[in-house]
């Protein structure tokens, strides 16, 4: 029974990312290309923005210099 309650939970969460992507898909169906592009550069943005604060914060200058020197 919970093996048919996961698969459940599984396709529902499938079915729920592929309708998110259809919609994301046809908001940006109307961009232009520079449109496209600096949509793409804001969402890269995004997606790094927290791998850079960590660097920022958990950082010091000997584990740059030893970055620096390999």
């Amino acid at each position: 029974m919970a093996d048919e309650q996961t698969e459940t939970v599984e396709q529902n969460v499938t079915a729920q990312r592929i309708a998110r992507f259809e919609q994301r898909r046809r908001d940006d169906a109307g961009l232009s290309d520079e449109a496209l592009k600096d949509r793409f550069w804001e969402l890269c943005d995004q997606l790094v923005e927290p791998i850079v604060e960590l660097a920022r914060t958990h950082t010091s200058p000997s584990i740059e210099r030893s970055v620096l020197l390999r």
